[in-house]
Formats: C-alpha cells, sequence, structure tokens
C-alpha cells in the first residue's frame, strides 16, 4: 500500500505541476521548469503504471479471481494506462515544441492538452482510491471479498 500511495503521491505533484504550467501560459510559464515537466512526464506515468500492472493488478486478480466485475474494472484501468501513456508523450512533445519554439505558439491548443492530461489523471487516482485501494486493504488485512 505504501508503494501505491508513492505513485498516487508522485502522479498528484505532476499534475498540479502540470495545472500550474497552464495557469501561467503564456508567457509566466517558467521554462526551465516546464521542460524538466516535459521529460518526466512520461517516466513517471509509466512507472506507476507498471507498478499497477505488474505487481497490483496480478495480486488482484489472483486475490479477487472469481469476481468478473474486477477482472473487468482491471481490464479496464489497463485501456486507461495505455491511454494515458499515449496521452502523457504527445503532452510532453507538445510542451517542448512550445518552449522551444519548435511548433507555432498555441497556447490555448496547448492549455487544453494540459488540462485535458491533468483532469483525466486525476479522476484515474480519484476511481483507484475508491475502488482499488479497498480492495488491497481486504488483502492487506486478511478481509475476504
Amino acid at each position: 500500500m505504501v508503494r501505491l500511495n508513492g505513485h498516487f503521491s508522485v502522479l498528484s505533484d505532476l499534475c498540479d505541476r502540470l495545472e500550474e504550467i497552464a495557469d501561467r501560459l503564456p508567457d509566466k510559464v517558467n521554462r526551465q521548469d516546464a521542460l524538466h515537466v516535459a521529460r518526466s512526464v512520461s517516466p513517471t506515468v509509466r512507472r506507476a503504471h507498471d507498478f499497477e500492472e505488474t505487481v497490483l493488478f496480478p495480486l488482484l486478480k489472483s486475490r479477487f479471481a472469481t469476481d468478473a466485475a474486477i477482472g473487468e474494472a482491471l481490464n479496464d484501468l489497463r485501456f486507461e494506462h495505455w491511454e494515458d501513456e499515449m496521452f502523457a508523450e504527445e503532452l510532453a512533445e507538445g510542451l517542448v515544441g512550445f518552449i522551444g519554439g519548435l511548433e507555432p505558439r498555441n497556447p490555448e491548443a496547448l492549455g487544453y492538452m494540459l488540462r485535458g492530461f491533468f483532469g483525466g489523471m486525476r479522476r484515474h487516482i480519484t476511481f483507484e482510491k475508491a475502488h482499488i485501494v479497498p480492495l488491497v486493504q481486504q488483502i492487506e488485512g486478511g478481509g475476504h471479498a
């Protein structure tokens, strides 16, 4: 549970930093900070998802093997992970392009992209805290489904 909460914390911090960038567009963005965030967004998201998919989801699948709804929810979360990772890569490219002047400056589009990403990520975290964390707590507490 500690590792899962650690990933939630890191992802929440990332969302806060992305929101700060979105709020500062177009001219008040700290370019060095934005570049650091752009370079970290994909690896940060991937690390959290890798933990869930290689450690957490197999544990939940084995423990709740007879619960089809849980299996379906885990499959849905895997698909969301894939979408989030693709979005993270696009976001990083867009942010780097904007900062470096490699792409036409369109702060509205970048802001929309930033808000779409961190909004979706926050909803994902909220869902997992409400539905996945209690399942992990049951396992850790030796409870039964």
